[in-house]
């Protein structure tokens, strides 16, 4: 079994939900709905504890661009699969 991993960006208050799926912290049923379409995307992966600092930047440059810019974090995103 190999173990694949890679970044992605995304806003730094998903935090929470992104690796602990505890939406308590979003305030709105349309962003937890588009923090769900992020995840359903990266599963079967699973995004880990690994985060950068947060960053202010553009939502172009993220793997979220129709997110409002604002501070977004590096997120290390890990799968397992049989070879």
């Amino acid at each position: 079994m190999n173990i694949y991993t890679w970044k992605v960006i995304a806003p730094a208050h998903w935090a929470i939900a992104l690796i602990y799926g505890d939406f308590s912290g979003i305030e709105s049923d349309e962003e937890c709905e588009r923090i769900e379409t992020f995840l359903d995307e990266l599963r079967p992966a699973t995004v880990t504890v690994d985060v950068s600092d947060p960053e202010i930047m553009s939502p172009h440059l993220t793997d979220t661009p129709n997110e409002l810019a604002g501070d977004y974090c590096e997120y290390t995103v890990i799968k397992a699969a049989k070879d």
